[in-house]
């Protein structure tokens, strides 16, 4: 999974969830996050925990560059995500 992921190949339903949770999708998180967890036996929720996972730590270290200033922001030149999770 995580070879196909790396390629950017993964389910709608991944791919859904993902672009709710950085891009503040319209979409219901708890409904796509249920339906992530349909995959596999324990696949879905071992998605789900990386998922929150990464997003936490682009949180905290988007909050460490703000927290250097705003010059570090533009030289970043990042588009700026919403997280959802």
């Amino acid at each position: 999974m995580l070879r196909h992921a790396a390629a950017g190949k993964t389910s709608l339903s991944h791919q859904r969830l993902i672009r709710a949770c950085l891009f503040s999708g319209e979409d219901d998180l708890t409904f796509l996050a249920s339906q992530v967890m349909r995959h596999g036996a324990s696949s879905g929720g071992d998605f789900l925990l990386g998922l929150v996972c990464a997003l936490d730590w682009y949180y905290n270290w988007k909050q460490e560059i703000l927290k250097k200033g705003e010059k570090a922001q533009v030289d970043l030149m990042q588009p700026d995500l919403v997280l959802t999770i």
